[in-house]
């Protein structure tokens, strides 16, 4: 299997992680009103179908879809799909953008959801979340949104994320330059100009200096903008050893070819993110990508009222209790409605909520392009929450 479809299999599982989680949560809040409680509950989804992120996002709607086939399953295990189940009441296309996710939102909420799914672009999170979420008191969690400012966003504990926070990987982005360019090289940073690419970047940079790392040239681009050509100039002036490069696959796959015509760039000495960790557009690049680099977070690690629901996703997902999976979602039920506390394990990663809505460790793969939708997985580094 090529190495980007495990990627977006792991990405994806972190849907049914999160999914889980809340399911189970709701079987915790069931048991306290008897064995005659009923309800549904309600699961919309505003993921990326088309822009920026769209190579990733039909894969994370069915793993939603998936998540509500084994809740179902293991609901009917239990004798209980008369009284409880999950229902997904609309897909909607965020696009990666404000705009769209927010109008999304609006919609799913309209349609009375307990939780939305999505999205995957914190740019696209975090307002979807300010404007539209969290004044309506609807939980959102976010498969794949790592920018830090959903850490600390005032969101009353409805704002939640299945994957780590950029503070972990600004570090493993320093750690792995360390590891490729040397202590004291002198790197060029760029990113694109948005709540992901932004604060990343910074994040980056200040690591890399405590690391004794030195920035020639760094910059930030506008994703929309119809050319690339005085960026990628600004990108490869002077005589760095190396690149480091924080975009999204549709901006990148413009922007490859200025670097590769400004006849100074080299993808084996550029580090990106785990959203170029994408065979499709790395292969429509072509022999100029083979040998690029980075980081991505692995596989490795491993009533529904909204209040109720992220009142206890710390608790549910947390250590104490008996381990539990995806493919034991009857025994987690089971043993809720006993009044037993369970430790929810992800397929994606641990979980382990912490009460700001971030997962508490992860496992970072370096990963290394071939070409023909090949990855090499060149080391895995462990980082644990702030």
């Amino acid at each position: 299997m090529p190495s980007s479809i495990r990627m977006k299999r792991a990405a994806a599982f972190a849907v049914v992680a999160a999914l889980a989680a809340v399911l189970a949560t709701t079987a915790s809040t069931a048991r306290a009103a008897g064995a005659n409680c009923a309800f549904t509950l309600k699961i919309g989804t505003v993921l990326p179908f088309t822009g920026d992120l769209a190579p990733y996002g039909g894969n994370m709607d069915k793993a939603v879809q998936l998540a509500i086939k084994l809740q179902n399953a293991a609901l009917k295990q239990a004798g209980l799909s008369k009284k409880i189940k999950v229902q997904l009441v609309d897909s909607q296309d965020g696009q990666s953008q404000a705009s769209a996710s927010v109008e999304a939102a609006k919609k799913e909420v309209g349609e009375h959801v307990n939780v939305i799914i999505g999205e995957m672009a914190s740019s696209a999170t975090i307002p979807m979340a300010q404007s539209v979420t969290v004044p309506n008191r609807v939980v959102l969690i976010s498969p794949t949104s790592s920018a830090p400012q959903l850490t600390t966003l005032a969101d009353n504990g409805y704002v939640w994320r299945a994957y780590p926070s950029d503070t972990l990987q600004g570090k493993v982005l320093a750690t792995a330059a360390l590891a490729k360019f040397g202590k004291g090289a002198t790197i060029n940073v760029g990113a694109r100009n948005d709540a992901f690419g932004t604060a990343l970047e910074a994040l980056f940079i200040a690591q890399w200096k405590k690391l004794g790392g030195k920035v020639g040239a760094s910059l930030a681009w506008n994703p929309d903008q119809p050319t690339f050509d005085t960026e990628a100039q600004q990108l490869v002036a002077g005589n760095p050893a190396g690149w480091v490069i924080i975009d999204f696959p549709a901006t990148f796959q413009k922007f490859a070819p200025s670097l590769v015509r400004s006849g100074k760039w080299s993808a084996s000495k550029t580090l990106m993110t785990e959203a170029l960790k994408d065979a499709a557009t790395l292969d429509a690049i072509g022999s100029p990508a083979v040998g690029l680099g980075g980081t991505a977070a692995s596989a490795a690690g491993g009533p529904a009222g909204a209040a109720k629901i992220k009142s206890n996703l710390v608790s549910v997902s947390g250590p104490g209790g008996k381990k539990v999976t995806f493919a034991k979602m009857k025994q987690a039920i089971t043993l809720l409605r006993a009044r037993k506390d369970i430790d929810y394990e992800g397929a994606f990663s641990p979980v382990d909520f912490d009460n700001r809505g971030d997962i508490g460790s992860a496992v970072y793969e370096i990963w290394q392009y071939q070409g023909t939708g090949k990855f090499t997985t060149l080391r895995t580094i462990t980082f644990r929450g702030t």
